[in-house]
């Protein structure tokens, strides 16, 4: 047990000696220690709320308007981590800076231009996610529609389907440095950035070529070499389009009777064998619009004033026996190629026959074969009423 006498001893000499109780200093009952305390707390506290106010207003300015809608909890979960990941080097950053008051210091600037760059990455983000989505229904809404060409190349088409988050080999999505979103495809990692979009059909070329055809049989006229000339010309640029060519060559519009079988699309001269196929494919439509015409109009046989403007069954053949092998004449001149047997003998009308006539050469087009012979419309009625 402590000495009672000794303690009060060791009072009395401190009270001589003028003994200040430092500890006072620090829990507030010493002379002046209150004042000091709350001065020294009120000061601190008056720092923390400046560094939380440059906080929260530089917070404020962070740039996070993402919207994960549409995307996979795993997806979700790759972007949210990227921005947890973010906003920290933000606050860091921000906090850091609430501490500097000399915007010219090299520190400031640095935390400066990390917060820009947070920013700048949530931005980036942000526009790549918008379009990411965007991508995905066009890809989804191309293929259900049949917009998308056959000459697109087929591995790159899985990887896309892969990256659009379709099938059953999914590309998990990750975001990298930047706000940049990628893909870990089976061929490896693929930025958003180098994503190619499968190119469509080239409508356009194709009515074109249709559009070219059909002026070419109506105009009933043979394709004249400065026509020629002029088409070559156009073709030229209009495959000059990218993907025009592969979408011509690989059948897209083949129920419209463009066909390029025999045609490697990596050849040379691939685009110059396409154009002289169609060309040729021109000359043919010409020149069966141009028969066609012919004989229509004269039946393969000599004009006359009198009756070259008269239809098939109104000319000189009014009546009798004449006029109806003239009606059977006209019925097999509605379909070429097509035989049909006229008293007792197998008739077809052949609109590619050209036969030479010194007076009238251009009436001699088209003609009807019958027994390994080939006769004009008025010698099929002679032969015929014999």
């Amino acid at each position: 047990m402590a000495n009672s006498d000794l303690i009060k001893g060791e009072g009395a000499v401190r009270r001589s000696q003028g003994f200040v109780n430092y500890g006072k200093q620090f829990t507030g009952t010493g002379d002046g220690g209150t004042q000091f305390v709350r001065a020294s707390v009120a000061a601190n506290e008056a720092k923390l709320a400046k560094v939380q106010q440059t906080v929260n207003n530089a917070m404020g300015k962070m740039k996070n308007n993402l919207d994960l809608t549409g995307f996979k909890p795993e997806e979700q979960k790759a972007m949210r981590k990227f921005l947890i990941s973010e906003r920290n080097k933000y606050a860091y950053s921000a906090s850091a800076i609430s501490k500097l008051s000399d915007s010219t210091d090299p520190d400031y600037q640095y935390h400066v231009d990390i917060m820009n760059g947070v920013n700048n990455s949530f931005t980036n983000l942000s526009a790549q996610v918008k379009s990411y989505k965007a991508n995905k229904l066009e890809f989804a809404d191309g293929y259900n529609q049949g917009m998308y060409s056959n000459g697109n190349d087929g591995d790159l088409e899985l990887e896309n389907m892969s990256i659009m988050g379709f099938g059953d080999n999914v590309a998990p999505l990750y975001v990298g440095e930047g706000g940049n979103l990628g893909f870990n495809t089976s061929k490896g990692k693929v930025s958003f950035n180098d994503y190619q979009q499968p190119f469509m059909k080239d409508y356009e070329l194709a009515s074109s070529l249709a559009s070219t055809a059909n002026s070419l049989y109506t105009s009933h006229a043979q394709l004249s070499p400065t026509q020629e000339n002029v088409i070559r010309l156009d073709l030229q640029k209009s495959l000059s389009r990218p993907n025009a060519l592969k979408s011509i060559v690989s059948k897209d519009f083949s129920d419209d009777g463009f066909v390029f079988d025999g045609i490697d699309i990596n050849s040379p001269d691939a685009k110059e064998q396409v154009i002289n196929r169609i060309i040729e494919g021109y000359r043919g439509t010409a020149r069966a619009g141009y028969n066609e015409y012919q004989a229509r109009t004269n039946k393969g046989g000599k004009k006359s004033n009198s009756d070259s403007n008269k239809a098939p069954n109104q000319g000189p053949y009014s009546s009798g026996k004449d006029a109806r092998n003239a009606e059977k004449l006209d019925a097999l001149f509605s379909i070429p190629g097509v035989s049909k047997v006229i008293g007792g003998n197998t008739v077809v009308y052949n609109p590619n026959i050209e036969l030479t006539d010194k007076e009238d050469p251009t009436a001699q087009r088209g003609a009807f074969e019958v027994k390994g012979e080939v006769l004009t419309y008025d010698e099929m009625l002679e032969f015929l009423n014999a």
